[in-house]
């Protein structure tokens, strides 16, 4: 007998025509998250060090001692853009690609970073506006009042924290509760392309089961319910 949590994903899902031409048009629209009002801070150009991909994987691990050493712009640009940014450009914005799989090209993830020591930027909350390659501030806010976000006393060394979070909507319309399984998959791909430009970049990384939900809520005023923090890195050097 399935565990109650998979029973859930089980239940009955819609059904999705093999022909793609029948299919209804939100199925294939792309939703992209943005603070139009915000500041913006414009990303530099992406770019990962010459480390080859078998020593990186290789290499790859969960480091928790940070040096307190700050970050700096063109490492975030990075870990975002190789991690979760648009590597498929198209002027339809319905068929562009990113770095990591998404069930029914439906990207039901959003990334936040909690900027606690990095170069050029104020600490804060600011979301990663992955069409525009930018960073919108969303929050100024103390380094001592963010590292309560997270559990563990080895993040207070931490550069940033990239926060992931959830709008299940996006994909619920085609998948139901299937969806949310899928979200959490493509969670993990997202994360450990992070890990591995982390590596190339040779910054420290370490996945965060836990993370004060209800308090990133508050204070990057989500509802908890249409779109959901539930997973977390921390990067430094």
């Amino acid at each position: 007998m399935l565990h109650p949590f998979f029973q859930f994903f089980n239940e009955p899902r819609p059904y999705i025509d093999s022909d793609s031409s029948q299919w209804p048009k939100e199925w294939s629209i792309i939703e992209f998250k943005s603070y139009s009002r915000l500041q913006q801070i414009k990303l530099p150009k992406p770019e990962l060090g010459k480390i080859n991909l078998e020593k990186a994987i290789v290499a790859r691990k969960s480091e928790r001692e940070f040096s307190g050493r700050p970050l700096n712009l063109k490492q975030l640009s990075s870990l975002l853009f190789f991690g979760a940014g648009i590597t498929r450009k198209n002027k339809d914005l319905n068929s562009t690609r990113r770095a990591y799989p998404s069930g029914g090209a439906r990207y039901p993830l959003e990334v936040y970073l909690a900027v606690l020591n990095v170069d050029g930027l104020t600490p804060g909350l600011y979301h990663y506006n992955v069409k525009k390659h930018s960073l919108e501030l969303i929050l100024k806010e103390k380094t001592a009042v963010l590292k309560t976000l997270f559990y563990y006393d080895f993040v207070e060394k931490a550069g940033a924290v990239f926060i992931f979070s959830m709008i299940p909507k996006r994909s619920t319309i085609k998948y139901s509760n299937f969806a949310l399984k899928i979200g959490l998959i493509e969670t993990g791909h997202l994360a450990e392309n992070i890990y591995l430009a982390a590596q190339s970049l040779k910054l420290k990384c370490c996945s965060l089961g836990g993370l004060n939900e209800s308090m990133a809520h508050r204070l990057l005023d989500l509802d908890g319910s249409q779109e959901i923090t539930f997973y977390a890195l921390a990067m430094g050097l």
